[in-house]
């Protein structure tokens, strides 16, 4: 029997109509969705906002569960491990799996993860990353502010961040852009004040789902809880 493929499918940043043509042509054909949650009992985004776009009846559902990546690396080892053997299960079958995650695929998506994993235990393994629209991508789009043009250096960060090399990027660079921001937002606020940089920066919060909102006075968040689906830029 032809082993099936495992697809990688970035859904984007939450709207609906910001799937490609090519994902969700994917996703109506693969017989298998998996989707990760962080703990069990949690709501998948990715799910709600696939269920929203098409319609998953008939389709074979697998839960993941991935720990958060600050969690034990054994226990992060055994997680990945476990989602392998579930989605390899299907494949053997011949039944082609569609992986889902929020943004682009391959950037600081959960399936990198995957794939590393499923990349060294599964010899047969087929897999197609099937990119989608980034959550920078559509943050910057939605506050009308471009990225990059000409010759500007543009650099992309996950927190937490060494405040040494955060401020040797906000000088070296000519946009920034922090990722998961709300685990330390107020000690780069700080940092922001001090390099006279927070009338350049700008915090997206929820882009594509309920809540979106763009905040340029970044003093109304300091010392609140920041959502954890927020990006800040630094536009020089």
């Amino acid at each position: 029997m032809p082993y099936g493929t495992l697809y990688g499918i970035g859904l984007g940043p939450g709207d609906p109509e910001l799937i490609t043509l090519k994902g969700l042509r994917i996703l109506q054909q693969s017989r298998v969705i998996a989707y990760p949650i962080s703990r069990q009992g949690d709501e998948s985004v990715a799910l709600s906002i696939l269920e929203r776009i098409t319609s998953l009846v008939g389709k074979e559902k697998i839960e993941l569960l991935f720990p958060m990546s600050a969690a034990e690396p054994a226990a992060l080892k055994i997680a990945w491990e476990e989602a392998s053997r579930k989605i390899a299960a299907h494949l053997e079958q011949g039944k082609d799996v569609a992986f889902i995650t929020l943004g682009d695929v391959v950037l600081y998506s959960t399936f990198i993860y995957l794939f590393e994993v499923m990349r060294e235990g599964y010899q047969h393994l087929k897999v197609e990353f099937v990119p989608g629209i980034s959550s920078v991508s559509a943050s910057a789009a939605t506050a009308s502010l471009p990225l990059g043009k000409g010759r500007e250096r543009l650099a992309i960060l996950p927190a937490p961040f060494d405040q040494a090399q955060l401020k040797k990027s906000l000088e070296d660079f000519d946009t920034v852009v922090l990722l998961k921001v709300s685990q330390v937002f107020d000690q780069v606020y700080e940092l922001l004040k001090r390099m006279n940089l927070l009338d350049k920066a700008i915090l997206c919060q929820r882009i594509g789902l309920e809540g979106e909102r763009i905040i340029h006075d970044l003093s109304t968040l300091v010392g609140s809880k920041v959502d954890y689906m927020s990006i800040l830029m630094v536009k020089k």
